[in-house]
């Protein structure tokens, strides 16, 4: 028996079959055609809804105002257990608060050589720093990504917008790493400066966006008397409360100058002083004094701000035999490693950011209770990265101003460590 490979087909057969498929064949074929006119129609319907919609939306956003800061207060609060500190309010996936320092090769963003803006006691590399390595760090998130900054896609995104720093001197020493960072793009125009460089204004013509620096130590009234100061913590700082409407975001924070000799006032009558002070008065302490200020301002900003507000938790300073005041240095020149963790803050540090991550909660809370809506609170939390940044600061690296110690052991070197503060605040804005 032949294998069936060998079998002859006939050449009848083989032209039957090939010219005329078989009934199968011609089956399929009718139901492929059939699949494609369907296919056909269903593309054709598809098109119309598709340019419809089209057509909407575009209608929609033509009458619309695209504004970042509507598009912010979709994500403006913390959940109901505790403020959020990231990118969103509404979100755990990223916590700038808490991560390492990893070493990079990357030069800063600017130098004293690019930046002109650097205050004379910041600039650690023009007063005769010989080190560099504070410089070749970046701050790691544990959950996430930080990306750097842009200085261009910052101020493309804030066109037309009005920022202000309002606090101390840290909050001018932030100010002026953001200047140093946007002035790579553009030369800003100085449009207000006063003598003492406490306040400031600079305009980026280009985009029309404004950067001031309001001095307001304490963020509440307070006057200066007798090396006294007279301290009312349930009235918002008029130096600045008056400007705030023409401003879109506002920076906030203070937190050092409670240590100041200081008498405090609520409704006009004294409640006590801090210990410092050396009067014969009821003690009423800095902690307590600083949380009722917290409370009244993060009231006012909820009440009477449609702006973005920011609140800046406190920075660590790193004196080392001594303090401020009594001789204190700082010279490490690498920061701290703490992979796990574990490293506890100065209990003062850590006390004071306990109440400022407290009273932010409590404003968050009052958000809620009051169904005020959607309100653009945000906690800009650095106090733990600049804790472990004890390479970062002017030290003796710096001008001294009459009555000032030798070593600053609290402000930054710009560059330095503190232009990480700039990320994270760029990914709080803009997300």
């Amino acid at each position: 028996m032949k294998n069936s490979a060998d079998v002859a087909i006939p050449a009848t057969y083989q032209k039957e079959h090939i010219e005329s498929p078989p009934r199968t064949q011609g089956l399929s074929f009718r139901l492929r055609e059939k699949r494609s006119r369907v296919s056909a129609v269903f593309t054709i319907i598809l098109g119309v809804v598709l340019l419809n919609s089209w057509w909407f939306l575009s209608r929609f956003v033509d009458s619309q105002s695209f504004d970042f800061l509507k598009l912010s207060a979709i994500n403006s609060h913390g959940t109901d257990d505790e403020p959020v500190t990231g990118l969103s309010q509404m979100s755990d996936v990223c916590d700038f608060s808490r991560g390492k320092w990893v070493p990079v090769e990357k030069p800063p963003l600017y130098t004293n050589d690019t930046c002109k803006y650097i205050h004379r006691s910041q600039d650690c590399m023009k007063n005769g720093r010989p080190d560099r390595g504070y410089l070749n760090w970046r701050w790691q998130p544990l959950s996430c990504e930080l990306p750097p900054f842009d200085a261009q896609l910052f101020l493309q995104s804030l066109k037309q917008k009005k920022m202000a720093f309002i606090g101390d001197s840290i909050a001018r020493n932030h100010m002026h790493s953001l200047l140093c960072a946007l002035s790579q793009v553009e030369d800003p125009r100085n449009v207000y400066f006063d003598v003492k460089e406490k306040d400031a204004t600079w305009e980026f013509v280009s985009y029309n966006f404004t950067l001031s620096n309001i001095w307001s130590p304490f963020l509440v009234n307070h006057t200066f008397e007798n090396n006294i100061y007279h301290i009312h913590l349930d009235i918002p700082d008029v130096v600045w409360s008056s400007q705030l409407p023409s401003y879109d975001i506002a920076i906030l924070s203070t937190g050092y100058w409670y240590f100041r000799p200081s008498i405090y006032y609520m409704n006009n009558t004294i409640l006590g002083t801090n210990p410092h002070s050396g009067i014969n008065l009821t003690i009423f302490d800095k902690l307590p004094a600083m949380r009722q200020a917290w409370e009244t301002v993060l009231n006012y900003m909820v009440d009477n701000f449609n702006g973005i507000t920011i609140m800046r938790t406190i920075t660590v300073p790193h004196f080392e035999s001594g303090s401020w005041s009594t001789g204190g240095s700082c010279n490490k020149t690498q920061p701290l490693f703490d992979p796990y963790m574990n490293e506890s803050l100065p209990w003062m540090s850590d006390a004071m950011s306990k109440v400022q991550n407290q009273e932010f909660k409590r404003a968050v809370e009052h958000i809620h209770s009051h169904a005020i809506g959607p309100k653009r609170l945000r906690l800009l939390n650095i106090t733990y990265s600049s804790f472990l940044r004890p390479d970062g600061h002017p030290n003796s690296f710096r001008i001294m101003t009459p009555h000032e110690p030798r070593s600053d052991c609290l402000h930054w070197c710009l560059p330095g460590p503190i232009d990480t503060w700039n990320e994270i605040l760029m990914q709080i804005i803009l997300g």
